[in-house]
């Protein structure tokens, strides 16, 4: 999740703790099941259908974009539809998965409700994002991932709870007026790229991710912030395949050509580089990858075993490292607020490393020591940072965020 955050801005990693939170509150209400059975049915050599049981998205979408491709490897196209999931984060992540493996891929999923169909002014639509990856021969692959919202419902969101303005044109109030509230637009409807044509891109989505898939569909997937009233039951498709089914081995060389044609064009003035999908990303991880490099780059991030957390593989892993029991659901998300004060901070804290164990006082003060992989003796839980500098120092004055 850390290597997804470092492709966004600062305040995408500001979302993403918040969707930290949710995620904890929807385990904790039986919403999201932390030990799901998947129904994995084979109906063709290409084709598979699962069903997630209420999975959380990122480990449902993680296996279907692996049959997927192992279905593409085998007979050239892969074919995979996911019902009762969740949201799944990044699409460009599962893309990555299929170009790595030197095949073409289409990611489709539909969301809770934020747009409103062309003419309508009651949202219904989710943001739909589409995103699609292909080899390019170089380093970096192609890979376009985009929702069909003006604007992203996170970045709304980060602006409501920071008191800012968002764009005009991106969003009505309920009223069906544009609005530069971020609170308004929340309660209101968000507007689709390119009018009638983003509706029916939205609408095509919802088709493919959930009339297609069995999920929910037509404005009735579960707000997963709002909506505790059952599972989400969000719908994914992925269509995997192999690019030289057409062209044969001339497929990277042709590639290649287009890619270099559009790169030649006369630039506008202020632009170096015509940019393809995917360059954007890239050179954002990069950028941010040296600060966190600086910060002293995170390892592991500790979670508890007294919550339904430990039911899931990230404890199974830490006891397989020997680290000492841990936190509560809502300690983990302080910390993981921390974590990323750090990670997106303009200042160098390579001191404030090696493996630090924070146990928590009255107060609500933390105190931070290196303690060797042992847990403290007088402390009832703790919360352990792996980085790769050495030279620990004692946080004792430094305060969760509340």
């Amino acid at each position: 999740h850390l290597h997804l955050s470092l492709r966004r801005q600062r305040q995408m990693c500001i979302r993403d703790r918040a969707r930290l939170k949710m995620y904890c509150e929807r385990i904790n209400k039986k919403l999201i099941n932390p030990k799901p059975k998947f129904k994995i049915k084979k109906i063709s050599q290409s084709i598979t259908h699962i069903d997630a049981n209420n999975s959380i998205g990122f480990v449902a979408a993680d296996i279907g974009i692996k049959v997927a491709i192992k279905n593409a490897k085998k007979t050239g196209i892969g074919l995979v539809a996911i019902k009762n999931s969740g949201h799944y984060g990044l699409s460009s992540f599962y893309a990555e998965q299929a170009v790595k493996k030197n095949l073409m891929v289409w990611c489709f999923t539909n969301a809770p409700p934020a747009i409103a169909p062309y003419g309508a002014k009651k949202s219904l639509f989710g943001t739909n994002p589409i995103c699609f990856g292909t080899p390019t021969g170089n380093k970096i692959p192609f890979i376009l991932d985009t929702s069909i919202s003006m604007i992203n419902r996170g970045k709304i969101r980060v602006a409501a709870k920071l008191g800012h303005k968002i764009p005009l044109g991106v969003a009505l109030d309920k009223f069906g007026k544009p609005t530069t509230d971020a609170k308004k637009a929340l309660k209101g409807v968000q507007l689709p790229i390119a009018g009638f044509r983003g509706s029916g891109l939205a609408w095509m989505v919802d088709i493919m991710s959930g009339v297609l898939t069995g999920a929910s569909h037509g404005g009735k997937v579960k707000d997963p912030f709002d909506d505790f009233t059952g599972p989400q039951n969000v719908g994914h498709l992925f269509l995997v395949l192999k690019p030289s089914l057409f062209v044969g081995n001339n497929y990277i060389k042709r590639i290649k050509e287009n890619i270099r044609t559009i790169k030649k064009l006369p630039k506008i003035k202020g632009v170096n580089e015509i940019l393809y999908p995917g360059q954007g990303m890239i050179s954002r991880y990069k950028r941010n990858l040296k600060k966190l490099i600086k910060a002293g780059k995170i390892r592991y991030v500790g979670l508890s075993n007294e919550t339904p957390w430990g039911t899931m593989k990230f404890l199974e892993i830490a006891q397989q490292m020997n680290l000492p029991r841990m936190m509560s659901i809502q300690n983990a998300y302080n910390l993981v607020n921390r974590v990323f004060d750090i990670a997106n901070s303009e200042v160098s804290i390579k001191e404030q490393c090696g493996l630090l164990a924070y146990s928590p006082i009255a107060g609500g003060r933390l105190s931070g020591k290196y303690m060797n992989n042992q847990h403290p003796k007088n402390a009832r839980y703790t919360i352990c940072l792996l980085y790769t500098s050495p030279s620990p120092r004692d946080l004792s004055t430094s305060r969760m965020p509340s």
